[in-house]
């Protein structure tokens, strides 16, 4: 059953990066989406963007941005202020700065040093949360290894075949 859930999940986490791609593919406003970027190298330094997607093999975001921020690629590394949700997938994606929406990140490794203040949904082979980060939500997390050094004030759920946790739950664990 634990397998199950995780799959439904990943599902809804991919369907949701599909869905919020589309209106690259159809030629959408810069208004609908904010900024966006595509390439083999994506860096980006601005600090009133108002939403972004943003994909490629090595993607680099700094600044704040007011609106939801979708990032792929296979290296993705996040350092910014956000004020909105979060998509975030690619094999190493690490995470840091503050945000004020949900995140849902999907990663074979994943680095989290940021403060969440809403919910965090985590699918990877290796997810880390380090001492200093904080999910204001919920926080479920699904990989092969699990290491929980930060601060959860939800519910927090872990499904994993290695846990470490030496942070603290203020929610049910």
């Amino acid at each position: 059953m634990k397998s199950r859930s995780a799959l439904t999940r990943l599902r809804g986490l991919l369907t949701g990066l599909m869905l919020l791609t589309v209106p690259l593919a159809n030629g959408a406003s810069a208004a609908d989406a904010g900024l966006r970027r595509i390439g083999a190298h994506v860096e980006i330094d601005d600090n009133a963007m108002t939403g972004l997607i943003a994909g490629g093999a090595e993607v680099r975001v700094k600044g704040r941005s007011s609106g939801r921020v979708v990032l792929f690629g296979a290296d993705v590394q996040l350092d910014a202020d956000l004020a909105d949700a979060l998509y975030a997938f690619g094999a190493d994606v690490r995470i840091s700065g503050t945000s004020k929406g949900d995140a849902e990140l999907v990663a074979g490794r994943l680095s989290i040093t940021s403060a969440i203040e809403g919910n965090l949904t985590a699918i990877g082979s290796r997810i880390d949360l380090a001492k200093g980060a904080k999910v204001g939500g919920a926080a479920s997390l699904t990989g092969a290894k699990v290491t929980f050094a930060g601060e959860g004030v939800g519910t927090i759920s872990i499904e994993a075949s290695d846990v470490d946790f030496t942070g603290s739950a203020k929610g049910p664990l």
